[in-house]
């Protein structure tokens, strides 16, 4: 089996929880493909070569990338994913968890895990912090290089 169906493979193995079926990769030609069909009931299929990974005209970085952006379904069960697995962490480190979140739209009941090293007062701005549509939050770990994003 070529490198490309090796990884495709396992891109393939990370995305299961939130699709309904996958083949296995096979070699074509100077890359690899496999069919995988989402929850909505749609069969793509999905390329890799060093041209990236495809579906259609759709070029991505990975398959998770490929599947955020064309399944809404796989889009929210990547999303719940997350958050159990932040949960769990949270969980096992013993970190706060926040679940009071005001009712409105976007309103959830799952709690979000904080780091340690949130205050009380990052609470309060965060609660009172005035966003609407054109609002964009950078979100990255420390020391990363976003700064120059700032402005």
């Amino acid at each position: 089996m070529s490198a490309f169906a090796d990884e495709l493979d396992a891109q393939l193995d990370e995305i299961r929880f939130g699709v309904q079926a996958v083949t296995p990769a096979s070699r074509d030609g100077a890359g690899a493909t496999a069919t995988v069909t989402l929850l909505e009931g749609t069969t793509i299929d999905v390329s890799l070569s060093h041209r990236g990974v495809r579906s259609g005209d759709s070029a991505h970085d990975s398959v998770n990338s490929l599947l955020l952006n064309l399944s809404p379904c796989f889009a929210a069960a990547f999303n719940r994913s997350l958050a159990d697995a932040l949960r769990a962490v949270a969980e096992e480190s013993g970190a706060e968890m926040v679940a009071d979140v005001e009712e409105g739209e976007g309103a959830t009941e799952e709690p979000f895990p904080l780091l340690p090293i949130t205050s009380q007062q990052t609470l309060a701005n965060i609660r009172s912090l005035a966003a609407d549509a054109r609002t964009v939050f950078i979100a990255s770990y420390p020391k990363s290089g976003t700064t120059w994003l700032q402005n």
